[in-house]
């Protein structure tokens, strides 16, 4: 993970919307963890950090509900590691 632009702002974050794209900015979203962006180092530093107590899942991917369901999963199993259990409940 690239953390200069996370570094130089992260005292600046008050909340963190997850979402994923394969082309940048909000062109072809994907599910979590299928794109451009390494939501495991990033949420490995923002655990970190403290930056905030919760994050939210935005629901850009179709379709919505299970592209939505698989998003929460693949959070959990990213924050189960970082966390080092077995499983996380939301």
């Amino acid at each position: 993970m690239d953390t200069g632009g996370y570094e130089s702002v992260k005292k600046f974050i008050a909340n963190v919307h997850v979402k994923d794209t394969s082309e940048g900015a909000l062109i072809r979203c994907v599910p979590v963890g299928e794109g451009a962006i390494d939501w495991k180092g990033q949420l490995k530093a923002i655990v970190r950090d403290e930056i905030v107590k919760h994050v939210t899942i935005e629901t850009h991917c179709l379709p919505l509900v299970e592209k939505s369901k698989q998003n929460v999963d693949t959070l959990k199993q990213y924050l189960a590691g970082i966390y080092g259990r077995q499983e996380i409940s939301v």
